[in-house]
């Protein structure tokens, strides 16, 4: 069913088990966290608890961007996670006192959302230096199959550790299962590329020209102009399309949340299929163009087939192939596109890709909301469902797209340096 070949490489089974458990304590943590600030704080503290997490998540991914590609990454890796083990201790006994306030909260998941805008980055540019170039995508597969299981898990753990225990002690657990992730850290093989060593002792002077370089570079390099461009507007619609727009859809149908839970499962366990299965076969038969365009276009076409339907089980099953269709087009551009980005810029376009998806997802969520008071639910949902089939259409257009995903993996690593970023350099040279 899925390839497991990336297992025998040394390392890839504590790293990919340290992941599972970093991502499934951090959604048990914070659905316990959600769980306790609405007991004691109400609405009015949620709402300031994640309006605080969002500004300094998206700031911090911008302004700490540099450091995964100037200090080790494994060490950044270790050190990170025990300092949000630590913070989870915190976190556990300070919900432990009747009195904690909120501000006491919300600092110490500014806390976390720093460490999170550090070690996100440098595991993503960790794995293509952990295995082969031509293991990279199923690693990524099964990496993804790890966050739409733990994505699943999580969130239903703490509902299930709630009935019987305290905020306090499901806090402290997750604690417990951080300092678990610091241990299976240690187990992991230092790995670091020379490129990053050489940037290790530069000054801290030059950390803005760093921050801004992984702008320039998306810029510079064509591909990631138009790529960057066209994800951020296919993210700004369906990113919405499977989380506001799921429950809004199943309450005005009148569904029940018997509905809501199996739609949300099917968009879990189609992302988790397309994770596991072994795409690498069907790409020697399709093309990874092929492949890529097929997953974007069937995901514009089965949002459409929820947007219209009346029976919520065609409903639950069109989330399903959404789920499956996205994840497969996600893979097969990821794996490429981070083989081919010099390893120097990995972490810090990693950084900028998400600053991006964070910036489009509350564009989306806006742009919903106001088309909303306007238009029925159903003219957006179909509206949305287009815009989609839109952007997917519009990547066949990229310059050169085509060339790029086709390429052996083998090829494509540093493949943006040698054809645009070489080339820029000695045009300005010759200049």
């Amino acid at each position: 069913m899925f390839n497991i070949q990336s297992f025998k490489t040394p390392g890839v089974v504590p790293f990919l088990a340290g992941q599972f458990v970093a991502l499934f304590s951090g959604l048990f943590g914070l659905s316990v966290l959600s769980w306790f600030i609405v007991q004691k704080f109400g609405a009015a503290g949620i709402a300031q608890f994640y309006a605080v997490q969002a500004a300094v998540s998206c700031l911090s991914y911008v302004l700490l961007s540099p450091i995964g590609d100037r200090y080790n990454k494994l060490k950044l890796i270790q050190s990170t996670s025990w300092l949000i083990a630590f913070r989870s201790i915190l976190l556990a006994g300070a919900a432990a006192f009747p009195n904690v306030s909120l501000a006491t909260i919300i600092a110490l998941q500014a806390i976390n959302a720093i460490a999170m805008s550090i070690i996100v980055p440098a595991r993503a540019a960790f794995l293509p230096e952990l295995v082969p170039a031509n293991e990279l995508q199923p690693a990524l597969g099964i990496q993804h199959s790890i966050a739409s299981v733990s994505r699943t898990l999580g969130p239903a753990c703490a509902g299930l550790a709630l009935i019987e225990f305290s905020p306090a002690a499901c806090l402290a657990a997750h604690a417990a299962m951080m300092v678990i992730v610091c241990i299976l850290n240690l187990f992991m093989p230092r790995v670091e590329s020379a490129m990053s060593k050489a940037k290790q002792g530069r000054r801290i002077a030059t950390w803005c020209n760093d921050i801004l370089d992984s702008w320039r570079i998306r810029l510079q390099i064509p591909i990631e102009r138009y790529l960057s461009l066209l994800s951020m507007a296919s993210l700004i619609a369906s990113l919405p399309a499977i989380t506001m727009l799921v429950p809004l859809r199943i309450q005005s149908e009148g569904w029940g949340t018997q509905v809501f839970g199996i739609t949300e499962a099917c968009i879990s366990a189609g992302a988790l299929l397309a994770g596991l299965a072994r795409i690498t076969q069907t790409i020697s038969k399709l093309s990874r163009f092929g492949l890529f365009m097929c997953g974007c276009i069937s995901q514009g076409v089965f949002l459409l087939v929820a947007s219209v339907t009346t029976m919520p089980l065609i409903f639950a099953a069109a989330y399903f192939f959404v789920g499956f269709c996205g994840t497969t087009s996600g893979l097969v551009l990821s794996a490429q596109r981070i083989l081919a980005i010099p390893k120097n810029f990995r972490a810090r376009l990693t950084s900028s890709g998400m600053t991006l998806a964070m910036i489009a997802g509350s564009i989306g969520s806006s742009l919903c909301g106001f088309a909303l008071e306007h238009l029925q639910l159903v003219t957006v949902n179909i509206g949305v469902s287009a815009f989609i089939l839109l952007a997917a259409v519009a990547y066949s257009a990229i310059p050169r797209f085509r060339e790029f995903l086709n390429l052996p993996p083998e090829h494509a690593e540093q493949w943006y340096e040698g054809e645009f970023l070489s080339r820029s350099r000695r045009t300005a040279e010759a200049a």
